[in-house]
C-alpha cells in the first residue's frame, strides 16, 4: 500500500478518529455500575478473541480438507512447484525469441 500526502496531517486524522472512538466500557459503567462494566468488557473481549481464533482455525482446518482430502485445492507447495515451472518455460521461451531474433538477423545481413 502506498500512501501519499503529509505525514503530519496524517496522524492528527490518527489522532481524531482515535479520540472519536466511544469507549464502550464507560458508557456501559454509567448504566450497570463500573464493576459489572468491567466484567462484561473483559467477557466481550474474551469472546471476541475466541470467535477470531476459531474462524482462523475453521478456515485452516476447510483449507487442510479442500487441500488433502478432496483435493479441490492445491497445497503451497504445489503452487510453489507449479510458478517454478512456468518461470522455467518462460526463461526458455525467452530464449528462444532471443535465438531466433540472433538468426533473423543474421539471415537479413547476408
Amino acid at each position: 500500500m502506498q500512501i501519499r500526502g503529509d505525514a503530519e496531517i496524517a496522524n492528527l486524522y490518527r489522532e481524531l478518529f482515535a479520540a472519536a472512538r466511544p469507549d464502550l466500557e464507560e458508557e456501559l459503567s454509567r448504566w450497570v455500575g463500573d464493576m459489572p462494566a468491567r466484567h462484561l468488557s473483559q467477557l466481550a473481549k474474551s469472546v471476541r478473541t475466541w470467535a477470531r481464533r476459531t474462524r482462523r482455525t475453521a478456515g485452516e482446518n476447510i483449507a487442510e480438507y479442500l487441500q488433502e482430502e478432496g483435493r479441490d485445492l492445491v497445497t503451497k507447495t504445489e503452487m510453489e512447484e507449479f510458478l517454478r515451472g512456468v518461470d522455467g518455460v518462460r526463461d526458455g521461451v525467452d530464449r528462444i525469441e532471443a535465438r531466433l531474433r540472433g538468426i533473423e538477423q543474421r539471415v537479413k545481413d547476408t
